[in-house]
Protein backbone atom coordinates (compact mmCIF):
# COMPACT_ATOMS: atom_id res chain seq x y z
CA UNK A 1 0.00 0.00 0.00
CA UNK A 2 1.40 3.37 -0.97
CA UNK A 3 0.85 6.52 1.10
CA UNK A 4 0.19 9.77 -0.68
CA UNK A 5 1.69 12.54 1.42
CA UNK A 6 1.66 16.30 1.28
CA UNK A 7 3.68 18.94 3.13
CA UNK A 8 1.99 21.84 4.86
CA UNK A 9 3.88 24.55 6.74
CA UNK A 10 1.67 26.30 9.29
CA UNK A 11 1.96 30.01 10.16
CA UNK A 12 3.37 28.91 13.47
CA UNK A 13 6.02 26.83 11.77
CA UNK A 14 6.91 29.64 9.36
CA UNK A 15 7.30 32.08 12.29
CA UNK A 16 9.47 29.57 14.12
CA UNK A 17 11.69 29.07 11.06
CA UNK A 18 12.23 32.84 10.88
CA UNK A 19 13.13 32.89 14.60
CA UNK A 20 15.57 30.06 14.08
CA UNK A 21 17.26 31.87 11.17
CA UNK A 22 17.63 35.07 13.21
CA UNK A 23 18.94 33.08 16.15
CA UNK A 24 21.62 31.39 14.03
CA UNK A 25 22.82 34.79 12.84
CA UNK A 26 22.92 36.10 16.39
CA UNK A 27 24.68 32.97 17.54
CA UNK A 28 27.52 33.53 15.06
CA UNK A 29 28.04 37.05 16.37
CA UNK A 30 27.86 35.95 20.01
CA UNK A 31 30.27 33.09 19.41
CA UNK A 32 32.87 35.51 18.10
CA UNK A 33 32.55 37.51 21.32
CA UNK A 34 31.79 34.88 23.94
CA UNK A 35 34.56 32.41 23.20
CA UNK A 36 37.36 34.93 23.82
CA UNK A 37 35.46 36.04 26.94
CA UNK A 38 35.26 32.42 28.05
CA UNK A 39 38.99 32.10 27.82
CA UNK A 40 39.47 35.28 29.81
CA UNK A 41 36.80 34.18 32.28
CA UNK A 42 38.50 30.88 32.82
CA UNK A 43 41.81 32.60 33.46
CA UNK A 44 40.39 35.12 35.95
CA UNK A 45 37.91 32.65 37.53
CA UNK A 46 34.51 34.03 36.40
CA UNK A 47 32.11 31.04 36.87
CA UNK A 48 29.63 29.93 34.21
CA UNK A 49 31.09 31.78 31.24
CA UNK A 50 32.73 28.72 29.60
CA UNK A 51 29.51 26.67 30.03
CA UNK A 52 27.38 29.39 28.42
CA UNK A 53 29.74 29.71 25.49
CA UNK A 54 29.68 25.97 24.83
CA UNK A 55 25.87 25.73 25.14
CA UNK A 56 25.23 28.57 22.71
CA UNK A 57 27.53 26.94 20.19
CA UNK A 58 25.38 23.76 20.26
CA UNK A 59 22.26 23.52 17.96
CA UNK A 60 20.37 21.67 20.68
CA UNK A 61 19.91 24.98 22.37
CA UNK A 62 17.11 25.87 19.95
CA UNK A 63 14.94 22.85 20.66
CA UNK A 64 15.59 22.81 24.39
CA UNK A 65 14.75 26.40 24.94
CA UNK A 66 11.55 27.04 23.10
CA UNK A 67 7.94 26.03 23.49
CA UNK A 68 7.65 25.68 19.73
CA UNK A 69 8.24 22.31 18.13
CA UNK A 70 11.19 22.00 15.75
CA UNK A 71 10.29 22.88 12.18
CA UNK A 72 10.44 19.20 11.16
CA UNK A 73 7.53 18.47 13.48
CA UNK A 74 5.45 21.34 12.17
CA UNK A 75 5.19 19.64 8.77
CA UNK A 76 1.92 17.72 8.51
CA UNK A 77 1.59 14.50 6.49
CA UNK A 78 -1.66 12.82 5.58
CA UNK A 79 -1.93 9.28 4.16
CA UNK A 80 -4.65 8.13 1.78
CA UNK A 81 -7.07 5.86 3.58
CA UNK A 82 -8.73 2.80 2.05
CA UNK A 83 -11.99 1.02 2.63
CA UNK A 84 -11.98 -2.57 3.85
CA UNK A 85 -13.16 -5.23 1.42
CA UNK A 86 -15.96 -7.39 2.83
CA UNK A 87 -14.54 -10.45 1.04
CA UNK A 88 -11.34 -12.44 0.95
CA UNK A 89 -9.78 -13.42 -2.36
CA UNK A 90 -8.13 -16.81 -2.09
CA UNK A 91 -6.71 -18.95 -4.86
CA UNK A 92 -8.45 -18.30 -8.17
CA UNK A 93 -11.22 -16.12 -6.72
CA UNK A 94 -10.78 -12.66 -8.20
CA UNK A 95 -14.04 -10.83 -7.50
CA UNK A 96 -17.68 -11.06 -6.43
CA UNK A 97 -20.76 -10.07 -8.46
CA UNK A 98 -24.14 -8.95 -7.19
CA UNK A 99 -27.12 -7.69 -9.18
CA UNK A 100 -30.61 -8.79 -8.16
CA UNK A 101 -32.54 -9.21 -11.40
CA UNK A 102 -29.44 -10.40 -13.28
CA UNK A 103 -27.72 -12.80 -10.88
CA UNK A 104 -29.81 -14.97 -8.58
CA UNK A 105 -27.11 -14.93 -5.89
CA UNK A 106 -23.70 -13.45 -5.11
CA UNK A 107 -21.23 -15.12 -7.46
CA UNK A 108 -17.46 -15.36 -7.15
CA UNK A 109 -15.54 -14.54 -10.32
CA UNK A 110 -12.77 -17.03 -11.00
CA UNK A 111 -9.64 -16.74 -13.15
CA UNK A 112 -6.96 -19.20 -14.16
CA UNK A 113 -4.43 -19.48 -16.97
CA UNK A 114 -6.95 -20.45 -19.67
CA UNK A 115 -10.57 -19.91 -20.69
CA UNK A 116 -11.57 -23.60 -20.73
CA UNK A 117 -11.18 -24.88 -17.18
CA UNK A 118 -14.13 -23.07 -15.59
CA UNK A 119 -16.50 -24.07 -18.39
CA UNK A 120 -16.98 -27.34 -16.52
CA UNK A 121 -15.48 -26.85 -13.04
CA UNK A 122 -17.05 -25.23 -10.01
CA UNK A 123 -15.31 -22.82 -7.68
CA UNK A 124 -13.90 -25.72 -5.64
CA UNK A 125 -12.33 -27.36 -8.67
CA UNK A 126 -14.93 -30.12 -8.94
CA UNK A 127 -16.23 -31.28 -12.32
CA UNK A 128 -19.56 -29.58 -12.84
CA UNK A 129 -21.45 -28.97 -16.08
CA UNK A 130 -22.69 -25.61 -14.76
CA UNK A 131 -19.11 -24.42 -14.57
CA UNK A 132 -18.35 -21.09 -12.92
CA UNK A 133 -18.42 -17.42 -13.75
CA UNK A 134 -14.89 -16.46 -14.71
CA UNK A 135 -12.68 -13.67 -16.00
CA UNK A 136 -10.70 -13.92 -19.23
CA UNK A 137 -7.22 -15.26 -18.46
CA UNK A 138 -5.62 -12.45 -20.49
CA UNK A 139 -7.03 -9.69 -18.30
CA UNK A 140 -4.78 -8.06 -15.72
CA UNK A 141 -5.45 -7.65 -12.01
CA UNK A 142 -8.43 -5.57 -10.98
CA UNK A 143 -10.41 -3.73 -13.63
CA UNK A 144 -7.20 -2.15 -14.89
CA UNK A 145 -7.62 -2.99 -18.60
CA UNK A 146 -9.63 -1.01 -21.12
CA UNK A 147 -11.84 -4.05 -21.64
CA UNK A 148 -12.41 -6.94 -19.24
CA UNK A 149 -14.51 -9.95 -20.27
CA UNK A 150 -16.42 -12.17 -17.83
CA UNK A 151 -17.90 -15.49 -19.02
CA UNK A 152 -20.66 -17.76 -17.77
CA UNK A 153 -23.20 -20.33 -18.98
CA UNK A 154 -26.76 -19.40 -19.91
CA UNK A 155 -28.73 -21.84 -17.77
CA UNK A 156 -32.51 -22.35 -17.87
CA UNK A 157 -32.85 -22.22 -14.09
CA UNK A 158 -31.54 -18.61 -14.27
CA UNK A 159 -28.36 -19.51 -12.40
CA UNK A 160 -24.95 -18.32 -13.58
CA UNK A 161 -25.69 -16.00 -16.54
CA UNK A 162 -29.16 -17.33 -17.30
CA UNK A 163 -30.69 -13.87 -16.89
CA UNK A 164 -27.98 -12.11 -18.89
CA UNK A 165 -29.49 -13.56 -22.07
CA UNK A 166 -32.62 -11.50 -21.37
CA UNK A 167 -30.67 -8.36 -22.24
CA UNK A 168 -31.10 -9.24 -25.93
CA UNK A 169 -34.29 -8.93 -27.95
CA UNK A 170 -35.88 -12.24 -28.82
CA UNK A 171 -38.11 -12.99 -31.78
CA UNK A 172 -39.95 -16.13 -32.75
CA UNK A 173 -40.92 -15.97 -36.39
CA UNK A 174 -42.07 -12.41 -36.99
CA UNK A 175 -43.17 -11.93 -33.40
CA UNK A 176 -41.02 -10.28 -30.76
CA UNK A 177 -41.38 -12.23 -27.53
CA UNK A 178 -38.80 -10.37 -25.47
CA UNK A 179 -37.66 -6.78 -25.35
CA UNK A 180 -34.19 -6.11 -23.95
CA UNK A 181 -35.30 -2.66 -22.83
CA UNK A 182 -37.57 -4.26 -20.23
CA UNK A 183 -34.65 -6.04 -18.59
CA UNK A 184 -32.51 -2.92 -18.77
CA UNK A 185 -35.20 -0.77 -17.17
CA UNK A 186 -35.56 -3.31 -14.35
CA UNK A 187 -31.83 -3.64 -13.57
CA UNK A 188 -29.06 -1.65 -15.21
CA UNK A 189 -26.24 -1.75 -12.66
CA UNK A 190 -24.00 -4.55 -11.45
CA UNK A 191 -22.04 -4.51 -8.19
CA UNK A 192 -18.45 -5.75 -8.52
CA UNK A 193 -15.95 -6.11 -5.69
CA UNK A 194 -12.38 -7.31 -6.15
CA UNK A 195 -9.25 -7.08 -4.03
CA UNK A 196 -8.59 -3.54 -5.27
CA UNK A 197 -11.94 -1.86 -5.04
CA UNK A 198 -15.70 -1.73 -5.10
CA UNK A 199 -17.14 -0.85 -8.51
CA UNK A 200 -20.54 -0.07 -9.93
CA UNK A 201 -20.82 -1.33 -13.50
CA UNK A 202 -23.49 0.61 -15.39
CA UNK A 203 -24.86 -1.10 -18.49
CA UNK A 204 -24.72 0.99 -21.66
CA UNK A 205 -25.27 -1.59 -24.43
CA UNK A 206 -26.45 -5.17 -24.85
CA UNK A 207 -27.66 -7.57 -27.50
CA UNK A 208 -26.61 -10.44 -29.73
CA UNK A 209 -23.16 -9.94 -31.26
CA UNK A 210 -20.56 -12.05 -32.93
CA UNK A 211 -18.62 -13.30 -29.91
CA UNK A 212 -15.32 -12.34 -31.51
CA UNK A 213 -16.15 -8.70 -30.92
CA UNK A 214 -15.47 -9.37 -27.25
CA UNK A 215 -13.01 -12.23 -27.43
CA UNK A 216 -10.62 -10.50 -29.82
CA UNK A 217 -10.63 -7.16 -28.01
CA UNK A 218 -9.77 -8.24 -24.48
CA UNK A 219 -7.20 -6.05 -22.77
CA UNK A 220 -6.01 -2.61 -23.81
CA UNK A 221 -6.48 -0.79 -27.09
CA UNK A 222 -3.56 0.48 -29.10
CA UNK A 223 -4.84 4.07 -29.06
CA UNK A 224 -7.91 6.26 -28.63
CA UNK A 225 -9.10 5.65 -32.20
CA UNK A 226 -9.10 1.88 -31.69
CA UNK A 227 -10.99 2.31 -28.43
CA UNK A 228 -13.60 4.55 -30.06
CA UNK A 229 -14.04 2.17 -33.01
CA UNK A 230 -14.81 -0.62 -30.56
CA UNK A 231 -17.35 1.48 -28.65
CA UNK A 232 -19.04 2.47 -31.94
CA UNK A 233 -19.44 -1.20 -32.91
CA UNK A 234 -20.86 -2.01 -29.49
CA UNK A 235 -23.36 0.85 -29.60
CA UNK A 236 -24.39 0.11 -33.20
CA UNK A 237 -25.31 -3.50 -32.35
CA UNK A 238 -27.14 -2.75 -29.13
CA UNK A 239 -30.79 -3.65 -28.50
CA UNK A 240 -31.05 -0.94 -25.84
CA UNK A 241 -30.68 2.81 -26.12
CA UNK A 242 -28.64 4.70 -23.54
CA UNK A 243 -26.93 8.08 -23.41
CA UNK A 244 -23.71 6.56 -22.10
CA UNK A 245 -20.78 6.74 -24.52
CA UNK A 246 -17.52 5.66 -22.83
CA UNK A 247 -14.30 7.47 -23.74
CA UNK A 248 -10.67 6.34 -23.49
CA UNK A 249 -9.82 5.97 -19.85
CA UNK A 250 -13.19 4.47 -18.96
CA UNK A 251 -12.96 0.80 -17.98
CA UNK A 252 -15.40 -1.43 -19.87
CA UNK A 253 -16.65 -4.81 -18.67
CA UNK A 254 -18.37 -7.29 -20.98
CA UNK A 255 -20.57 -10.15 -19.73
CA UNK A 256 -20.48 -12.98 -22.24
CA UNK A 257 -22.90 -15.90 -22.50
CA UNK A 258 -24.64 -18.12 -25.05
CA UNK A 259 -27.98 -17.15 -26.58
CA UNK A 260 -31.11 -19.14 -25.76
CA UNK A 261 -31.19 -22.50 -27.50
CA UNK A 262 -34.89 -23.39 -27.52
CA UNK A 263 -35.90 -25.41 -30.57
CA UNK A 264 -38.06 -22.58 -31.91
CA UNK A 265 -35.55 -19.87 -31.06
CA UNK A 266 -34.18 -17.94 -34.00
CA UNK A 267 -30.72 -17.95 -32.39
CA UNK A 268 -30.46 -21.68 -33.01
CA UNK A 269 -30.43 -21.25 -36.79
CA UNK A 270 -28.31 -18.10 -36.79
CA UNK A 271 -24.53 -17.67 -36.75
CA UNK A 272 -23.02 -20.22 -34.32
CA UNK A 273 -20.55 -17.55 -33.21
CA UNK A 274 -23.36 -15.39 -31.86
CA UNK A 275 -23.27 -14.55 -28.18
CA UNK A 276 -25.31 -12.37 -25.87
CA UNK A 277 -23.08 -9.58 -24.62
CA UNK A 278 -23.87 -7.02 -21.95
CA UNK A 279 -21.46 -4.08 -21.81
CA UNK A 280 -21.01 -1.80 -18.83
CA UNK A 281 -18.71 1.00 -17.77
CA UNK A 282 -17.10 0.60 -14.34
CA UNK A 283 -17.10 3.39 -11.79
CA UNK A 284 -15.00 2.89 -8.66
CA UNK A 285 -16.93 3.61 -5.47
CA UNK A 286 -14.27 2.55 -2.94
CA UNK A 287 -10.59 1.67 -3.07
CA UNK A 288 -9.30 -1.30 -1.07
CA UNK A 289 -5.64 -1.13 -2.11
CA UNK A 290 -3.40 0.11 -4.89
CA UNK A 291 -3.14 -1.90 -8.09
CA UNK A 292 0.25 -3.51 -8.72
CA UNK A 293 2.53 -1.05 -10.47
CA UNK A 294 4.01 -3.68 -12.75
CA UNK A 295 0.88 -4.44 -14.80
CA UNK A 296 1.67 -5.31 -18.38
CA UNK A 297 0.28 -2.68 -20.75
CA UNK A 298 -0.88 -5.26 -23.29
CA UNK A 299 -2.94 -4.46 -26.34
CA UNK A 300 -5.24 -6.79 -28.22
CA UNK A 301 -3.49 -5.50 -31.33
CA UNK A 302 -0.35 -7.39 -30.31
CA UNK A 303 -1.89 -10.61 -29.03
Amino acid sequence: MQNIKYIKITDKGREFAQKKTKFKLAKKIIKRLIIPLAIVGALVGVPGVPYLANHIANDSFVSSHTNDAPIEQVYEAEAETYAQSPYTYDGNVKAYLEAPGIFNQTYPVMQTDNNDYYLNHDVYGNNNSKGSIYKDFRNNEGLSDDFTVIYGHNLKDDSMMGKVSEYADKEVGDKQVRNAEDSYNATNKIDYKDAYGHYEIEIFASGVYNGNLAFQNVGNFADENAYNDFINQVKAGSDIETNIVPTKGDKIVGFYTCPDTDANDYYRTSDPDNRVLVFGVAKQLEKYQELPNNLENTSHMTR
